[in-house]
Formats: C-alpha cells, structure tokens, sequence
C-alpha cells in the first residue's frame, strides 16, 4: 500500500492516506496479538502461518515507519498527510524498540537530522 501513495490520483490521495491511518491504528495484525503457545509447535502449518504473518507486518512497520520520517521532511505537506506523519511516528515509537531508543537520543540531543 506504501509503495503507490505517489501514483493515486490526486482526488483519492486524501482518502487513500485516511485509510493507511486506519490500517495502522487497528491492532489485529499487532504482534502481541500473535500468541504462540506450545502446542502450536506441533501444527507446524499453523505456527509457519503465524510466523509469516507477524514477519510481513513487521515489515510493513518498518516501511511506513520510513516512509512516514521521509514524508516528515518534505515542506507544505498537505494535513492529511501530516496526520498520517504524527500516527506513523507514534506507532513505531511505540512498536519498534530501537526507533523509540534513537528518536529519544535525537530529542535529547538536540540532533534533529
């Protein structure tokens, strides 16, 4: 879904990034609310399901966790995409550990790059 913000056409980018916000403000796909409990391990099929799963949303964190810093960049940002910003940063602050350790050092620091 992030990888064609920049080719919706103009009248459906508004849209198109109220519903990236409400992809990522859903928690189904959290990876807490992946349990693997013991006897999953002997349904393999179900445990590799559940192991593919979390490993793409993880890469879908990371990504719209880039995507959104890179948009954070950019001046004369329209709203609905500065709102998509702010949830894209509070999200991976909140479910990406080493993203939360660099972007307090950044604030503390004063280094803003």
């Amino acid at each position: 879904m992030l990888e064609f913000c920049d080719f919706v056409n103009q009248f459906l980018k508004e849209p198109y990034y109220k519903i990236l916000v409400k992809v990522l403000e859903r928690g189904e796909l959290d990876l807490g609310q992946m349990l693997f409990e013991k006897d999953e391990q002997v349904n393999t099929k179900l445990y590799a399901n559940k192991k593919a799963l979390t490993a793409a949303y993880q890469k879908f964190i990371f990504r719209m966790l880039e995507f959104g810093l890179k948009l954070m960049l950019k001046k004369g940002v329209e709203p609905f995409r500065r709102s998509f910003v702010c949830k894209a940063i509070t999200i991976g602050y909140f479910r990406v550990p080493a993203f939360r350790k660099i972007f307090l050092e950044s604030i503390v620091d004063g280094d803003y790059r």
